[in-house]
């Protein structure tokens, strides 16, 4: 039993110890659509990267990428658009990616935000994360009055997300949190919460209170249960 315990509290505290700092890489393969850089042991699977390249005098974001996959050796990222600072006034950059270019990995992941069903569950977790600066809940209550929305979509938070340069968003559920990242919806760690809310507020915490949706959206409805609507919105598929 004692054995068990130790086994337990070990995995905890390995969830809990994920690294949100940059890793600084570079591309050492590529293969298509992928890219491969030196695998290290804080890279997890679901995480979010961009590819920087120098041109000329200036440093620009010239793809996103996502890890996919680890073996030790490489870890592997698929290319993707970035579109995070996408300015429709300015051309695009017609730039591949090329073997050297740089690669950080857990981008902005050191900015959050957190949906949770209470104060007390959110200040719990704001304060065991120090190192990550989260945005107050005001602000996605304050998006979603402007919009007229009762519920949040995943569209919602990712939108949300680009607006305030956030890497990932926690949601406290039913005997846990949960970190994904925010462009993907990939889960990257968890941590179990003792704390569960009788009484979660709706949509989430916060100090709003002026929820109301637009009598022609027929597709916007209220969460009438705080756990059931994040972990199926967490369980949808992409």
């Amino acid at each position: 039993m004692l054995k068990f315990f130790l086994f337990f509290c070990l995995i905890s505290v390995n969830l809990w110890a994920f690294d949100t700092k940059v890793i600084i890489s570079r591309v050492a393969q590529l293969d298509k659509n992928f890219i491969f850089i030196k695998d290290e042991p804080n890279i997890v699977i679901g995480a979010s990267a961009i590819v920087v390249k120098q041109i000329k005098n200036a440093t620009s974001i010239i793809s996103r990428a996502s890890v996919v996959a680890k073996d030790g050796k490489f870890a592997k990222l698929e290319l993707k658009p970035f579109t995070m600072l996408a300015q429709k006034a300015l051309p695009e950059l017609d730039v591949k990616v090329e073997t050297g270019d740089e690669v950080l990995v857990n981008f902005l992941y050191d900015r959050a935000l957190l949906i949770a069903p209470d104060k007390a569950s959110y200040k719990q977790v704001v304060g065991d994360l120090s190192e990550i600066y989260f945005i107050h809940p005001d602000i996605l209550g304050a998006y979603m009055v402007r919009e007229f929305k009762v519920s949040p979509k995943k569209e919602d938070f990712q939108l949300f997300c680009a607006n305030n340069a956030l890497g990932i968003v926690g949601f406290v559920l039913k005997n846990k949190v949960q970190f994904i990242d925010c462009q993907d919806f990939t889960p990257l760690f968890e941590k179990p919460l003792a704390t569960t809310s009788a009484t979660p507020q709706t949509p989430f915490y916060s100090n709003i209170t002026s929820y109301r949706k637009n009598v022609f959206n027929v597709k916007q409805s209220r969460i009438k249960d705080y756990y059931g609507y994040y972990e199926g919105l967490l369980g949808a598929k992409k």
